[in-house]
């Protein structure tokens, strides 16, 4: 007994004898129990609640359903003549809604929920709440249903919190990426069809077994007698014989028969039998037929478990008539010989053109049907209640017919409220869920009975791509900025990509990090360090919080020298003249290192090559005009180089026998050169006097003025006699003529 239920003991009788009903307040039948002096069905057992009169329970069998209850009744004083009688104020006006589910309805999500959890609008009878009410079907990754590629799945528990929130648990279970519908059951009292075992039947439309030889044909039926529950016959039923199978049935041995017509059949031996279950049947529970039809093979399963099958191609023939309730039965076995009428109810009553597995015919047996599943023909649940039309809710519309007339006739099963097969979800008072929805919750449009159907979306969210990261100069030294990279990361779901960028030196972060939209980011050169080693950690993020990472390193590298700049002196040296460098911008380093100069002094040689002169080059520092002593080295004419290079004094080594500097680092070299010019008149001013006194050399060595006779190009440079090509050179070197000519 559950705190807070009202119920209705009905009946005649005194204390231990006597037959009573047990009902809720609004009149929807439990089950109804026999009391007697023995004390079976009504048992005392004390005072329980202390208040000094006698309590007892009383045993019921809980709604056809076929499970047994106890239920505790406690003793009173009051007269029942006394006792408030329920009004319909009492009984909630409304129907019993869910009011949320999670995961929502629509909704796409990333992982395995915990557990799937609906909130109804008031208490819930938890008896009613159960793995036949309560389910969870994945589509088998097509993300359709009703296919037969649906999966069940088996929650770890099914519980009800506080009297309004149902959970699956689906702790430790891991779900596939898939397409999941949540059924709650609603339609706790729906209707079924009664038929009275004399007459009555649905006329169905024709051909609807004959179409296919790969189909489904499923009903619920309660009987205590016998009866063909779905038959079909190439003969309408208001003619006599011909050919005919009674689908369905249950014999007069109280065993269920169910087979299609087959070539077994043709000439086989009579009567004709088809696939029997073991058990009988009419014990006045409900219960489940498939049967199940594959060209060539069938199979028959009685509540979801297979009771035996056939292998023999199917022939349906001329039977193109079908109905419900009634079949011929002549040459059949353990039947009346003729048209077998059915005495019961039947409920639920599915045509499928495919062949339904054991799985698929076990996941929805207990459930109605929206009607929109794929491969469904024909659905029959009879929730009218009322009419002379046993709707399809197919999008075919094969409704049925009751009886032999569109009117009210003999032949008509009648309506049977509140006695159908499909047990849902309730409240504490028997009301019905009204499970439609549309949109937003509340759920429901106010007419008891819809079923609650809802999907929702598992699809793991793939983490973006790994990124490439790159730190550029790759070498870099202390003037260098780094200028970190990202690329190539995408994102598979194709939402945005954000980074976040973290720098290291030696280990330790140097900045804080966000992301945004930026792929680059730089450090200054001013940061660094000769021998440091820069990391750059990339972390890319997409809009649903997945992230990967990336990095690269480098170390920083030794700055060279800066490039001096230089002068010689004097300017226009003649012979004699020592030369000196002077530099006017002396190189710098970076990291702070030690500068030293390499001098080195070539002259260009009569192969047009620069030759070094050892003996006078050398790591020298800034001199004075005539130091070192060149002058005794040149002769007017010549051309040569000075070449300073800047060096880290750190990194001199000199080797034995090595010429230059080995292994030393060094910066670009500052260089100059010149002509040492002929100051021939010997006033020491280079002027047009010592020109006429060039050509008149010349003539003296030719002995003619022809210009095209002149020394060949690429002569050495004033050896002997000057050339064309030596007066080009000395010009742009500072010639100082006084007329034009």
């Amino acid at each position: 007994y559950r705190a807070g239920k009202a119920f209705l003991y009905l009946g005649t009788g005194e204390k231990y004898s006597g037959d009573y009903d047990l009902a809720y307040p609004h009149g929807s039948f439990l089950g109804e129990f026999a009391v007697d002096s023995a004390g079976f069905s009504v048992s005392g057992i004390g005072d329980i609640n202390s208040d000094n009169l006698q309590d007892f329970a009383v045993g019921a069998n809980g709604r056809d359903n076929g499970k047994g209850y106890i239920y505790v009744f406690y003793g009173s004083d009051i007269p029942y003549s006394d006792l408030p009688t329920p009004t319909p104020t009492e009984i909630p006006s409304t129907p019993l809604r869910i009011t949320a589910l999670s995961p929502s309805p629509g909704s796409t999500i990333d992982d395995t929920p915990t557990s799937v959890m609906a909130q109804f609008n008031r208490a819930v009878d938890p008896d009613t709440v159960n793995s036949n009410t309560f389910k969870l079907t994945r589509s088998g990754g097509d993300g359709v249903f009703g296919n037969g590629n649906d999966v069940l799945v088996t929650p770890s528990s099914i519980s009800v919190t506080g009297q309004v929130a149902a959970t699956l648990n689906l702790a430790g279970i891991e779900l596939p990426a898939d397409t999941y519908r949540v059924s709650i059951l609603g339609g706790g009292t729906p209707s079924a069809l009664s038929f009275d075992g004399v007459n009555d039947y649905v006329d169905l439309p024709n051909d609807l077994i004959h179409a296919s030889t790969v189909l489904t044909l499923e009903a619920r039926f309660k009987t205590t007698s016998t009866g063909v529950i779905f038959g079909y016959q190439d003969h309408h039923y208001s003619e006599l014989n011909g050919d005919f199978v009674p689908c369905i049935f249950v014999g007069t041995d109280g065993k269920l028969q169910a087979v299609f017509w087959d070539e077994d059949h043709v000439d086989g031996p009579r009567p004709v039998m088809g696939i029997q279950s073991s058990q009988t049947v009419n014990d006045g529970e409900w219960h489940h037929v498939a049967l199940v039809g594959n060209n060539t093979s069938q199979k028959a399963y009685l509540d979801g478990e297979l009771i035996g099958e056939r292998q023999a191609s199917i022939l349906h023939w001329d039977m193109i008539y079908n109905q419900i309730g009634i079949g011929q039965t002549r040459f059949w076995g353990q039947v009346n010989g003729g048209w077998f009428p059915f005495n019961g109810l039947i409920d639920e009553v599915r045509l499928w053109n495919v062949a339904r597995s054991q799985q698929a015919i076990q996941e929805d047996m207990n459930l109605t049907l929206s009607g929109e599943e794929s491969n469904l023909v024909a659905y029959w649940n009879f929730d009218e209640g009322e009419g002379q039309v046993a709707g399809d809710l197919s999008p075919n519309a094969h409704h049925g017919e009751l009886g032999s007339t569109p009117g009210e006739d003999a032949n008509d099963p009648t309506w049977s409220d509140g006695t159908g097969s499909s047990l849902g979800v309730t409240d504490l008072y028997g009301m019905s869920l009204d499970g439609e929805f549309e949109g937003s919750f509340p759920s429901g449009d106010g007419t008891p009975g819809g079923h609650f159907i809802a999907q929702f979306v598992i699809d793991p969210n793939d983490p973006p791509t790994a990124p490439t990261v790159h730190i550029t100069p790759e070498e870099p030294n202390t003037l260098d900025d780094l200028i970190a990279t990202v690329s190539g990361s995408v994102d598979p779901d194709g939402g945005e990509l954000s980074y976040a960028f973290e720098w290291f030196r030696d280990g330790e972060s140097q900045n804080e990090t966000s992301f945004g939209s930026e792929e680059s980011s730089v450090v200054s050169h001013d940061r660094t360090t000769r021998g440091e080693v820069w990391k750059c950690l990339v972390t890319v993020q997409d809009d649903e919080g997945q992230s990967v990472t990336g990095e690269d390193e480098v170390t920083i590298q030794n700055s060279l020298p800066t490039q001096p700049e230089i002068k010689t002196l004097p300017p226009n040296p003649m012979p004699g003249d020592g030369i000196a460098v002077l530099i006017t911008k002396q190189s710098t380093d970076a990291d702070g290192d030690v500068i030293v100069y390499l001098f080195e002094w070539y002259r260009l040689n009569s192969d047009g090559f620069w030759e070094r002169r050892p003996e006078v080059s050398g790591n020298l520092s800034p001199f004075s005009p005539g130091e070192p002593e060149i002058s005794g080295l040149y002769t007017a004419g010549e051309m040569w180089e000075v070449r300073v290079t800047p060096y880290e004094a750190r990194t001199l080594v000199k080797r034995s026998g090595q010429k230059g500097v080995g292994g030393a680092v060094s910066g670009p070299s500052a260089t100059d050169r010149w002509v040492v010019l002929p100051n021939l008149n010997g006033d020491r001013i280079l002027d047009i006097h010592d020109l006429l006194l060039l050509v008149e050399m010349w003539h003296e060595e030719h002995g003619s003025s022809d210009e095209k006779e002149m020394a060949p190009k690429g002569s050495a440079p004033f050896e002997g006699v000057p050339t064309a090509r030596d007066l080009i050179l000395v010009s742009p070197l500072g010639w100082q003529g006084e007329s034009e000519d």
